[in-house]
């Protein structure tokens, strides 16, 4: 027998970070709520589904099982993602791929699988959790903001896409945060020497910020609160000093934006 429920959402990347704390909020909220993610998971009141963003079939299998236990899907909210540090001349095809693959080609597999539900009932909305390195290309993490970058993209053109469907879409930019992403980053398996001091300085600062950054759950609850709005914007920033950055990337001149990335990750504005 299927589950009647208004509010049903599908949370991707959801055993941990940014994902885990917005299953668990929803859940506390009223939402039934299906966790997708690689491995086994039980508990905090979510319905668990295995699925990995890279594998279309698997993705596939997952919407199917939510859309016999439930009469719609409300909202859908992609967190999953790996990160990948090294220098654009070092990375490899294969750890390109590797790198794009669940960042970008996974929230294509989750749109294909879920868009086609949310079309037939005439409404939805899909939440992807970007970065604020999708808008300020960060030095030694060049293919991770290309996959965020691309993510700004694809979220701009579905939003027209799917408007007359009743469907909305939003990105969510976190900044810095506390999660797992810190001590699960790859690194480039062959760095070239020329690169190798500024890419331990550019990383050094990085995980460190992530280490004092915002909790995931301050990430969920702007999820909740974009979830609830009547109109969702095209971004969110997480934070007063993201929504700055914002705001200077709009209002700065490039050279300038430049100048102080190179300051705080490489040590120099040169």
């Amino acid at each position: 027998m299927k589950q009647v429920s208004r509010r049903t959402a599908l949370v991707f990347g959801a055993s941990s970070g940014i994902g885990f704390a917005t299953a668990k909020l929803l859940v506390e909220h009223g939402y039934t709520v299906y966790g997708a993610c690689r491995r086994e998971m039980q508990g905090h009141g979510v319905h668990w589904l295995t699925a990995d963003v890279t594998n279309p079939a698997s993705v596939q299998q997952a919407v199917d099982k939510i859309a016999g236990r439930s009469d719609g899907l409300d909202v859908v909210v992609q967190s999953a993602g790996v990160g990948l540090a090294g220098a654009v001349e070092d990375l490899s095809d294969a750890e390109i791929a590797a790198q794009m693959g669940p960042n970008f080609y996974g929230t294509v597999h989750v749109l294909r699988a879920v868009l086609p539900i949310m079309r037939t009932q005439r409404h939805g909305r899909f939440i992807q959790i970007g970065s604020i390195a999708g808008l300020f290309a960060i030095p030694y993490q060049g293919y991770y903001s290309a996959s965020k970058y691309a993510l700004e993209a694809l979220i701009e053109a579905l939003r027209m896409e799917v408007k007359p469907f009743g469907i909305s879409a939003c990105l969510i930019e976190p900044g810095d945060t506390r999660t797992a992403f810190t001590g699960s980053r790859a690194f480039c398996a062959a760095p070239k020497e020329a690169y190798a001091q500024a890419m331990s300085h550019a990383v050094g600062v990085m995980e460190r910020d992530e280490r004092n950054g915002v909790r995931p759950e301050k990430v969920a609850k702007v999820v909740l609160r974009v979830i609830r709005r009547s109109r969702p914007p095209v971004r969110v920033a997480v934070g007063l000093d993201y929504k700055f950055i914002l705001l200077a990337k709009r209002l700065l001149p490039a050279a300038v934006l430049e100048w102080m990335l190179c300051g705080k990750y490489l040590g120099s504005g040169k």
